[in-house]
């Protein structure tokens, strides 16, 4: 018996040199997701939380296909107050029923590949196409200019433009194509012929 009641003195000895009482350990309530939201019950019975956000209506304004949506000028600014060039411009139209593959390249100096035959343009030429382009907004216009379901007998355009390290391709089609971006377009089909 005397082993337990050393035990028994140790134990006591060393509860004496802790101070006796306990420190209290803090907890901390962290809240719960569902906290502060309404609940409503489930199929099953449950109860589950709801949100504000359920209940909100939201109109959001989309753009008909064929609709430029100009950029905000408060979000972008313009890169230089100087007249736009473009470096290349590469313009191709597929499609329709003749099956149509014309593809047009045009360089700042004034040169023009059509169909991989070269020849020479205007300065004043290539002015008219980049002062479209510019006018167009090209690198900052946004909007959906493609369709599903295109007849055999629609035109597809890409026009690719290089300018000061951006390049930015649009796609459209036939009765989706805005009426500036087409200036462009005939703007650049009437050279080389």
């Amino acid at each position: 018996m005397r082993s337990s009641s050393t035990i028994l003195l140790i134990l006591v000895l060393i509860l004496a040199a802790c101070g006796g009482s306990p420190t209290p350990t803090p907890t901390v309530s962290l809240p719960t997701a569902t906290a502060g939201l309404p609940t409503q019950p489930s199929a099953a019975g449950e109860t589950l939380p709801t949100s504000q956000f359920n209940e909100l209506e939201v109109t959001v304004a989309v753009a008909q296909p064929g609709t430029p949506i100009p950029a905000s000028g408060a979000t972008i600014e313009p890169v230089s107050n100087q007249p736009f060039q473009f470096d290349r411009v590469l313009f191709t139209q597929t499609g329709g029923l003749s099956a149509l593959n014309l593809q047009i390249e045009v360089f700042g100096d004034g040169r023009v590949v059509r169909d991989g035959a070269q020849t020479q343009t205007s300065a004043d030429a290539v002015a008219n196409i980049a002062s479209l382009i510019d006018t167009f907004d090209f690198f900052r216009v946004s909007g959906q200019f493609i369709g599903a379901g295109a007849s055999a007998d629609t035109y597809t355009y890409s026009l690719t433009v290089d300018a000061g390290g951006s390049s930015r391709t649009i796609i459209s089609q036939d009765g989706f194509t805005p009426p500036a971006l087409f200036a462009i377009y005939d703007a650049v089909r009437a050279l080389g012929q």
